[in-house]
């Protein structure tokens, strides 16, 4: 994915370094023991609110860092310094980044309320959704055509982000559902066209879709796809078609449950993407061609995410207890949710795209 980004010439692996998929095995255990280690520290409470909230509201600076910044050797003081200090380095300024960005969503959306309510959290998760479509769909048209200084290109990102955000939350967020319930902060409903976890759950689906498109090389879309705008309006309107499609037939037709269809189906999706094209480097089924290729890869990320999420509910039985599932509160998919694109991926990204795989991987 951080095709998106120019970048340098990539440093040698030398002999030292574990090699794939050993090296993604390795690292998928750690991650994902560190990752439950960390939840376990938190109640329930704490981990479903302040700790998701500020670990999401990190991300957007996460995805600019480590697939544009980065690629590009930007801040150029950073990209010259030796691992672990530059994954080091990498992961203070996401924080710091993302530190600021929470203070402002939990003042402007959440009026400073404590814990921060779901109308945040959301918000918040609309965000990175906006990150990815800003960064891999439009590959940061139009703040290119002014500009291709990497720092204004990541302000335009974060401006998009927040800004189109707002707008989008304001106009299709409605928390009705909330109400009668300790959540319900009525200055926090922005009143909006649909319920709340359908918009979500949308926004996540067309994440899903963009990545099953990133598998497939953008095909049957691949030619002409190199001028923008008509390559972003193009997949855009591909994505928006394929979720709209798939969100009619499984929640209009079927019924399925959308929070349900949210937490175990698309994020597990999601994540398995994560998994591979990071931890494994995309390195299975380099030689199939294209749709063969593609199609083989979204059903391997569909089972690694399907398996993982199981694991990690497994997992939470040791530390967490029962979580049940199911309205009005959503107990289990709201944590599994958090546990898998919250606080793990952000790990993944620090372990593959900061630390560049360190001490796994050696490079000259």
């Amino acid at each position: 994915m951080n095709a998106v980004a120019q970048s340098k010439s990539s440093p040698v692996e030398t002999k030292n370094s574990i090699a794939q998929p050993w090296r993604g095995v390795i690292g998928l255990v750690a991650i994902v023991a560190l990752s439950n280690l960390l939840i376990s520290r938190f109640d329930q409470q704490q981990f479903t609110t302040w700790v998701s909230f500020i670990w999401i509201a990190c991300v957007p600076a996460q995805i600019v860092i480590g697939f544009f910044w980065k690629p590009a050797g930007f801040p150029g003081w950073i990209a010259k310094l030796p691992q672990p200090a530059k994954g080091a380095c990498y992961t203070a300024l996401a924080t710091g980044i993302g530190l600021v960005a929470a203070f402002a969503i939990f003042t402007v959306t959440g009026f400073g309320v404590t814990p921060p309510r779901p109308p945040v959290v959301m918000y918040s998760i609309l965000t990175v959704i906006l990150t990815f479509w800003f960064v891999i769909v439009w590959q940061f048209w139009p703040a290119s055509i002014w500009t291709r200084a990497p720092a204004a290109l990541g302000a335009g990102c974060f401006a998009f982000a927040y800004g189109i955000g707002f707008g989008l939350f304001r106009a299709f967020f409605n928390f009705d559902f909330l109400q009668g319930s300790g959540l319900y902060v009525e200055s926090m409903n922005p009143h909006g066209l649909f319920s709340a976890w359908a918009a979500i759950s949308f926004g996540v689906l067309t994440i899903a879709v963009l990545f099953a498109f990133v598998m497939l090389d953008f095909w049957p879309l691949s030619s002409d796809l190199t001028r923008q705008p008509m390559r972003g309006t193009k997949i855009s309107l591909s994505i928006i078609a394929v979720a709209a499609s798939i969100f009619e037939m499984v929640i209009g037709q079927f019924r399925l449950d959308v929070v349900k269809f949210l937490s175990y189906e698309s994020v597990p999706f999601i994540f398995g993407c994560l998994v591979v094209i990071q931890l494994f480097e995309d390195r299975p089924l380099g030689s199939l061609r294209q749709p063969w290729k593609g199609l083989c890869r979204v059903a391997m990320c569909g089972a690694v995410g399907c398996f993982l999420n199981l694991g990690y509910l497994r997992l939470a039985r040791w530390y967490v207890g029962a979580l049940i599932g199911g309205p009005p509160a959503y107990a289990a998919e709201i944590w599994i949710s958090s546990a898998l694109l919250a606080v793990t991926f952000p790990l993944i990204v620090i372990a593959c795209e900061f630390l560049e795989f360190w001490p796994l991987k050696r490079c000259t």
